[in-house]
């Protein structure tokens, strides 16, 4: 099968080049990489030179931000039978592409697979998120690590069905939900009935986030959680939703303070319940 990763960068130079470079050792041969580039000068363009008769890259410039816009325009440009959402600093292990083309000539009657975010040490990023492989449904998809993008892959009859990313929602989105596109998505897709699983046994390679001050962990916090409260609410999920979220959070916070010594956790813990309410709140 052929992979369609559609990636959007802005603002980085390095991180793309590492994306690229680990494609030219993935053991599945057949993919391309269709390269959003949003930024103002031609940092990616300039990159891609000693990549650019190693595998196919659609490379289109633009002049717009929008993570979500980016993405839907990447996907009229796919041309294969799976479509990743690859993030402009996350990587792939070299099996990877084979791996998740494994598990879908196995599994013809699952639409979509999600694999686990791991640090460059090959460590959990979520902590909560679990162990076990499972079909994903409307009541766990809101569960930790999921539906993280850069780690979803569709075929691409999914993608053809379901249409564009919701603009609204996600990073650049110019409104105040930047976050929840990916869960959208995915809540859409099961919509229409198609087969969705998650496999932690396969993993994609991601940074820690660095140590943000105070004030830009609550700002991430607040705009994150207003997003995803906003998805919530977007496919019917009932206010009992945020109730059950939010206490999850609160647990988790008292946790990291108890555990982690990390004063800031209860503060952003609330934040993070006040971006949820404000998100379901919202009118549609």
């Amino acid at each position: 099968m052929k992979f369609s990763l559609i990636l959007a960068t802005i603002g980085r130079s390095e991180e793309p080049q590492r994306f690229l470079a680990a494609l030219l050792v993935q053991t599945h041969p057949d993919y391309e990489l269709i390269l959003i580039d949003q930024n103002t000068d031609d940092r990616v363009e300039r990159s891609l030179s000693p990549f650019s008769n190693q595998f196919p890259i659609v490379y289109i410039k633009t002049h717009f931000h929008g993570l979500s816009r980016a993405r839907n325009l990447g996907l009229s440009y796919a041309s294969g039978d799976i479509v990743g959402f690859p993030d402009d600093d996350c990587w792939y292990p070299p099996q990877l592409l084979a791996q998740v083309n494994a598990f879908f000539e196995s599994h013809p009657n699952h639409h979509g697979l999600t694999v686990k975010p791991v640090d460059p040490l090959g460590r959990k990023l979520v902590n909560q998120a679990s162990d076990r492989s499972c079909k994903i449904h409307r009541r766990n998809v809101l569960g930790y690590g999921k539906s993280i993008s850069y780690c979803n892959f569709l075929r691409t009859v999914v993608t053809q069905t379901i249409g564009c990313f919701d603009e609204s929602l996600g990073v650049g989105a110019g409104t105040p939900w930047e976050a929840g596109e990916e869960t959208d998505y995915l809540l859409r897709a099961m919509n229409a009935n198609y087969a969705l699983y998650h496999c932690p046994d396969f993993s994609v390679h991601h940074p820690r986030k660095s140590l943000a001050s105070p004030p830009e962990r609550l700002h991430r916090a607040l705009t994150y959680s207003r997003g995803s409260g906003r998805a919530i609410r977007k496919n019917g999920f009932p206010v009992w939703t945020i109730v059950m979220l939010s206490g999850k959070v609160l647990l988790a916070s008292l946790y990291r303070l108890v555990f982690q010594q990390d004063g800031l956790s209860v503060r952003v813990a609330v934040t993070r319940i006040q971006g949820l309410i404000v998100g379901w709140s919202a009118k549609p």
